[in-house]
């Protein structure tokens, strides 16, 4: 089962890379411009391919499970205090669906970027000088550009926002409360071992793809916090950031 924690431990490196760029792209544009309003909708603007898809995620799920779609917006800027980059409004429907709906973007952002690393065909991935050699590389034509463009963008904002996490719960309490009971009746429910086989094959496979985009991240990472340190300096200020959530 190793896999499997691995690739847990991917989408945790990969969420937690997204917030760090999401604050400090921002808190570099920020230092440049002097307004929060700009500084948010450059990032916005960045990312927009990946917000496109987000929100087109829940909404085709949705017609999919045959809830009803009652409004669709694929991209907004945002005003103050205001988290949306994107908004779909469906009708209620049962927990198990509107989980589905709300975990959209994830499937749909992890088989976009299984995709673009195909396309790009790196080579192994390593955490060496190395890599800027084969980023080089790849930034030398524009096709491979543009697929690290959009690594960037849609891996930086498939994860589902609060709201879309909002039933998760029900469905998270169920899934306890029959697996207590099935314990407490003796019963230890088992995946046949091709199913485990299946899991496991296809987690190994995810990782790989994954890892080069959690090298890109690093490196876009590195590159802003250097820039936001030089303005920071140049400028005479520097940006206060809460702590992570």
């Amino acid at each position: 089962m190793m896999p499997l924690l691995w690739l847990c431990g991917v989408f945790v490196a990969l969420w937690f890379l997204g917030v760090l760029l999401s604050r400090h792209i921002q808190g570099l544009v920020l230092l440049i411009s002097g307004s929060s309003r700009v500084a948010t909708a450059a990032y916005d603007l960045l990312v927009l391919p990946g917000v496109v898809l987000h929100e087109l995620s829940h909404a085709a799920l949705a017609l999919l499970l045959g809830i009803r779609v009652m409004r669709i917006n694929l991209f907004q800027f945002r005003g103050q205090g205001d988290a949306r980059q994107g908004e779909v409004v469906v009708a209620k429907a049962d927990p198990l669906r509107m989980s589905l709906v709300g975990a959209a973007p994830l499937f749909a952002g992890v088989a976009c970027l299984v995709l673009l690393v195909r396309s790009l065909d790196p080579p192994p991935a390593t955490l060496d000088l190395a890599i800027l050699d084969q980023l080089r590389s790849l930034l030398s034509h524009w096709s491979s550009t543009l697929a690290l463009y959009l690594l960037f963008a849609v891996a930086n904002t498939m994860f589902p926002s609060e709201a879309d996490r909002q039933a998760w719960w029900v469905v998270g309490a169920a899934v306890v409360v029959i697996g207590g009971l099935l314990f407490l009746l003796g019963v230890r429910p088992e995946l046949p071992p091709r199913w485990v086989e299946v899991l496991v094959v296809h987690a190994q496979l995810l990782v790989t793809a994954l890892i080069p985009v959690i090298v890109v991240d690093i490196v876009c990472l590195a590159v802003v916090l250097v820039l936001e340190l030089l303005v920071g300096r140049l400028r005479g200020r520097r940006v206060v950031y809460r702590s992570l959530k």
